[in-house]
């Protein structure tokens, strides 16, 4: 395969992740408009998953007197691989907390507490939508 077809297909995959990136952080811009409705968290715990750490917090919400069970903090979450960063997001959510719940109009089951997703996630689909252009540009012109 020559370097110009596979700068086209680095240029291409950025693209591809690029866009990707972009629709994904639209969609869950929108989750601040989503309408809130109050719950209690029910557990909040480390969860230690072979090398990484993921905050896990369970609350319970209602609407239209139907009773749902939530997981979600925020949407693309990270999982870290040290202790601290689960554990101060636990913090904020400790078991008989009163919290505000961003309930999906589409599927009332799902929700989350932090709207908008992980940042940190987002930024590094972003990231690797750039390094794959610059890799099919630094492939063309050599």
């Amino acid at each position: 395969m020559s370097k110009s077809a596979v700068a086209w297909i680095f240029a291409m995959t950025g693209v591809l992740v690029g866009a990707f990136a972009i629709q994904l952080m639209r969609r869950l811009s929108r989750q601040k408009e989503w309408p809130k409705t109050p719950g209690l968290v029910t557990s909040s715990a480390v969860d230690f998953l072979w090398e990484t750490y993921r905050a896990n917090v369970q609350y319970r919400y209602a609407i239209d007197a139907e009773e749902y069970i939530g997981k979600t903090i925020r949407s693309w979450m990270l999982q870290y691989n040290w202790r601290g960063p689960a554990t101060r997001l636990c913090g904020r959510f400790p078991v008989g907390s009163k919290v505000d719940v961003y309930v999906s109009p589409a599927d009332k089951s799902y929700s989350v507490l932090e709207p908008g997703g992980d940042r940190p996630a987002l930024w590094l689909i972003g990231t690797a939508s750039i390094v794959l252009i610059l890799a099919s540009v630094a492939l063309a012109i050599d």
